[in-house]
């Protein structure tokens, strides 16, 4: 996991790194948001009309997001940052609206 996180910061500072980064990243995402997104598109279990890439990048923000935290804080625990975003993602998360709230 650190690996990872140490290539895209010297790709901060490393245009050839950078280019190798985006172009690695640029490919999982397309097999993510082609294949596996689409897909669940089409079975009626991601809604349609949201963008598949937009839904690739942001599933695999939440995936850098506990990379990164697991990186920093090695006694995270993944399973409880499954639940949350299991939440998030299936509607569950939020809790009935204040009235007045919107």
């Amino acid at each position: 996991m650190r690996g990872a996180h140490r290539t895209v910061a010297e790709a901060l500072s490393n245009p050839r790194i950078k280019e190798t980064v985006v172009r690695i990243d640029e490919s999982i995402r397309e097999a993510f948001s082609q294949r596996i997104v689409k897909d669940a598109q089409q079975r009626g279990e991601i809604n349609a009309v949201l963008d598949p890439d937009a839904v690739a990048r942001v599933l695999m923000a939440f995936w850098d997001g506990l990379v990164l935290q697991k990186t920093l804080d090695p006694t995270v625990d993944i399973w409880k940052y499954v639940a949350v975003m299991k939440a998030m993602i299936g509607g569950t998360f939020w809790q009935k609206a204040e009235a007045g709230r919107s």
